[in-house]
């Protein structure tokens, strides 16, 4: 998705984290933004408190400044993190003419995906009961958001890539003229 922005014109931040085994075209999270995310959503969280279900620190105030200084960017930008779900609103308070594109994918796609970052990363993975129940929350999360929103199948997108594209720019409020390809049907990293 942010590989198709950003071929239909979106700014991408300078710090991107770059690309491995895992994703060949580059995870296009902004380290800042990463950072941002992280402090607010998940802290110093124990297992056992992630195990409860991912939640803001309670005793942590967002830093909205921190994410207005970020996102307050002239033209069109495209900000991306997982964990930033769980944030919309205080990001929205930094941002108020944000848009989200927000991809789903099959859930087990997702599981795998994880544990393949792992292994690639040599990292121990959690129990899958416990990647299963963050994949529930983020869809709870993001269906709880009231602003400006779009859902985006990722699969939709794989298969008919300037159609889905479209309708993102339409909803965007821009041009939609797009009619080049930022996906390669042949490197698609999900399948195995």
């Amino acid at each position: 998705m942010m590989r198709c922005l950003e071929m239909a014109g979106f700014k991408m931040a300078e710090d991107l984290q770059l690309g491995d085994r895992a994703n060949i075209y580059g995870y296009y999270e902004s380290k800042r933004f990463k950072t941002l995310c992280r402090e607010q959503v998940t802290g110093s969280m124990t297992l056992d408190e992630l195990r409860a279900g991912i939640r803001a620190r309670r005793d942590h105030k967002p830093n909205v400044e921190e994410l207005r200084k970020l996102l307050d960017k002239k033209g069109n930008w495209a900000w991306k993190y997982p964990l930033a779900v769980f944030m919309l609103d205080t990001i929205f308070e930094a941002a108020e003419n944000m848009f989200v594109i927000y991809m789903v994918r099959p859930k087990a796609d997702v599981i795998n995906s994880w544990l393949r970052q792992c292994e690639i990363n040599d990292t121990t993975p959690y129990p899958v009961g416990l990647y299963s129940l963050w994949y529930d929350i983020t869809l709870e999360a993001i269906e709880a958001y009231r602003h400006k929103k779009i859902k985006v199948d990722f699969l939709d997108l794989v298969e008919n890539e300037k159609m889905v594209m479209n309708e993102i720019l339409d909803f965007l409020g821009l041009e939609t003229n797009y009619d080049y390809t930022a996906v390669d049907i042949r490197e698609v990293h999900f399948k195995d």
